[in-house]
């Protein structure tokens, strides 16, 4: 919380140097840290990273991806493709050394810092990338889905799998559906 608000306030965030450049960016992005997953380097090729992300963008835990700064611009276009410009990210360059550059916004924020250069596409970065809340989800696109899955599994499993993908509480689903059946 202090470093979300630090980073709310303008005030730089320095993180002290660590082992591994996810645990230093995950201490100095303000996003949540109780539960993250590494997914490593995101595939280079389009179809292939726009896959990757399309099967992490229900993730409900913080994302920490690693990225060369010849493929940081397409990242974050397909990220704001297919997350959404309202999620949150944290772009960490150059952790630990002189021109170290950390900056938390929203994704369409963030594509707008690195088209006008405010952050440099320099040096290698670490992708700190909000895990999906539960109200980014809207009730509409949850019975959707449950409606889907619905067709062919029981109503236990249809919600249980609808959780999965959404994030969303399996008995919450649950009473969505039963509510959409009425």
């Amino acid at each position: 919380k202090l470093v979300a608000a630090a980073h709310d306030h303008g005030i730089q965030v320095v993180p002290l140097p660590g082992p591994l450049a996810v645990i230093t960016a995950l201490s100095a992005c303000g996003l949540a840290t109780s539960q993250f997953v590494y997914a490593g380097y995101p595939p280079p090729r389009t179809e292939a990273r726009r896959k990757f992300l399309q099967a992490q963008q229900a993730e409900s835990r913080t994302l920490v991806l690693y990225e060369a700064p010849h493929r940081i611009v397409e990242l974050v276009d397909d990220m704001l493709e297919i997350f959404g410009p309202e999620r949150r990210i944290c772009i960490a360059r150059e952790l630990t050394k002189q021109y170290e550059q950390i900056v938390r916004d929203t994704l369409a924020g963030i594509h707008d810092k690195l088209q006008n250069e405010t952050i440099k596409v320099k040096g290698e970065f670490v992708v700190v990338i909000e895990g999906l809340q539960q109200a980014q989800t809207d009730d509409a696109e949850v019975l959707r889905i449950h409606r889907i899955l619905s067709e062919k599994l029981s109503p236990k499993d249809a919600a249980a799998l609808t959780a999965k993908i959404t994030g969303r509480k399996k008995n919450e689903i649950y009473k969505l559906g039963l509510n959409d059946n009425e």
